[in-house]
């Protein structure tokens, strides 16, 4: 136990001095490179900033303009489908988006049946190997998560626009589900929150 204590020491004291190494960093520069450099774009789809008019981080996306992008590049996109799966107390929709491969969406009902079958062992088993794999990303799940539903748009944008090799391997073995806020009325709530109390310093 003693002998941790000597880096136990230095961690702390490296917490003291950190703030003094990042004096000189400014804050609102860290996500400048959002996304991956060396991604070509499918310029055919719009950006978050290109539909929002302003972008991500500089301020608070409004929910309706969430659900403006994503039903935008959803229609825009054979890789997204977008569907509506219920509403919020406050009557806000709650958006989820299907990514993956042209093909799949072709066979997405037969990908479902496969999936439950899975967790049915006295079923007869299909074929792992041709089989996707699944996730699902639910995105502003608490109201006082300020960016959780803004960091969907990007994600989004990525699945939909991205071209390459990296990205067609990706929805073509996988579906990804996205739940683009699952709160979005705790999130409405937070925006009003920084629009009455919030300034802005230059």
């Amino acid at each position: 136990m003693y002998k941790t204590l000597p880096t136990v020491f230095l961690a702390v004291a490296g917490l003291v001095f950190l703030p003094h190494a990042l004096a000189d960093i400014d804050p609102r520069s860290a996500d400048t490179d959002m996304y991956p450099g060396d991604v070509r774009y499918n310029p055919a789809i719009p950006t978050p900033a290109d539909v929002l008019g302003f972008e991500l981080g500089s301020e608070p996306v409004r929910h309706h303009q969430l659900v403006d992008y994503i039903t935008t590049v959803a229609s825009l996109s054979d890789r997204l489908t977008l569907e509506v799966i219920g509403y919020s107390h406050e009557r806000r929709p709650i958006l989820f988006v299907v990514a993956t491969s042209a093909a799949n969406h072709a066979r997405l009902e037969r990908i479902k049946t496969d999936h439950v079958t899975i967790s049915e062992p006295t079923l007869a088993q299909p074929d792992l190997d041709t089989m996707p794999v699944i996730s699902w990303l639910n995105y502003g799940v608490h109201g006082a998560e300020s960016s959780g539903m803004d960091a969907a748009l990007p994600f989004i944008y990525h699945l939909a626009a991205a071209e390459g090799d990296d990205i067609e391997e990706l929805l073509a073995k996988s579906v990804i589900l996205v739940t683009a806020i699952f709160n979005p009325d705790g999130h409405s709530k937070r925006v009003a929150w920084f629009d009455a109390y919030g300034s802005q310093r230059d």
